[in-house]
């Protein structure tokens, strides 16, 4: 994906901070690990919420997906049924 396109994603999930979508941008992006209290797990954890699988995957890609589906990660989304969902998913992909 392209930097813009990106972009455009994080500007999204970017709508409950003021921080800005390059504040998110550099924190996807490994450039600094935290921002404002923000972090990569923050990001994922929005993500989730906001997005289909199928995005998340093509944002990410095999190996960033693989992290965003950590048990940590995972244990942050809500409500409860998606939790399970992707709890699910996870040990269908990953086992």
């Amino acid at each position: 994906m392209s930097e813009e396109e990106i972009k455009q994603i994080l500007r999204e999930i970017n709508w409950d901070t003021p921080l800005t979508t390059d504040d998110y941008y550099r924190v996807f992006t490994g450039e600094i690990s935290e921002y404002k209290g923000l972090t990569l797990r923050d990001i994922y954890i929005k993500l989730w919420k906001a997005r289909y699988f199928h995005d998340i995957y093509k944002l990410l890609g095999e190996e960033r997906l693989k992290e965003a589906m950590s048990d940590e990660i995972i244990k942050g989304v809500f409500p409860q049924g998606f939790r399970k969902q992707l709890f699910n998913a996870k040990r269908i992909l990953y086992s």
